[in-house]
């Protein structure tokens, strides 16, 4: 059996919490309706975004008996309201965003992530330290990347300086790198400091990037007053 959500405006986007919960709704053709289906296991979440920026967020459990399959949400019952994104302006080619104005949303969006358990795009170990990069979420004009250190050492870990860019490997005798900078527009969870034995999982906010052919993501993060230096480098996201 599965269960009819009505909201009040088309679906813009859906997320589940775990495979075993599934929610189907027309991408082609946004409808207000969508339909939702869930296999036993433990309880899970679904978050809701629709064509008029409200995210409706709920706690999905199995039941095995249903005695409502049909609900109608109206725009009173969602968690907030997405502020209306400003058009992109463009200098030179390059899209300026203004952070500040979406920062009630994309924290909240940002929240949400940190606790779904997301796929890991890339792991590194250091020295005994080692890095998790999930998979980079994108929404909007934004792209979230959520990362976890954990320290396997005898040493505290101070996170200092973190960035992140595309680079282009150049081929010939002196192999020259190309390198562009994208631009951390915002740090969430951050740890002054990782002690041994500890995991700390932290997110930074990106504008929206795609990574062209024979270029790559490297994330890259130095240790504060350490010469521990963590580098991650991908092609995909």
């Amino acid at each position: 059996m599965q269960i009819a959500l009505f909201f009040p405006a088309p679906i813009q986007q859906a997320i589940t919490g775990a495979p075993r919960m599934s929610f189907t709704y027309n991408k082609d053709h946004p409808q207000k309706l969508g339909l939702l289906k869930a296999q036993p296991g433990e309880p899970s979440n679904l978050l809701v975004v629709d064509q008029d920026n409200n995210i409706y967020s709920f706690v999905l459990e199995y039941q095995k008996e249903l005695s409502v399959l049909n609900y109608r949400f109206f725009e009173r019952d969602a968690i907030f309201k997405l502020k209306a994104t400003p058009s992109d302006r463009e200098f030179a080619g390059h899209h300026v965003f203004d952070y500040n104005a979406n920062k009630t949303y994309v924290e909240s969006f940002a929240t949400y992530l940190f606790q779904r358990n997301l796929p890991v795009l890339k792991r590194k170990r250091h020295q005994k330290i080692k890095i998790l990069v999930y998979q980079i979420q994108f929404y909007k004009e934004y792209a979230y990347l959520i990362m976890e250190l954990t320290n396997s050492s005898n040493v505290s870990f101070l996170p200092g300086e973190i960035s992140a860019s595309l680079q282009l490997k150049k081929q010939g005798k002196k192999h020259t790198m190309q390198r562009q900078d994208l631009g951390i527009m915002h740090r969430l969870n951050i740890p002054d400091i990782v002690k041994p034995g500890e995991s700390k999982r932290f997110m930074i906010i990106l504008p929206k990037f795609t990574i062209p052919k024979k270029w790559m993501l490297d994330i890259s993060l130095k240790e504060k007053k350490g010469r521990r230096h963590l580098q991650v480098t991908s092609n995909k996201l």
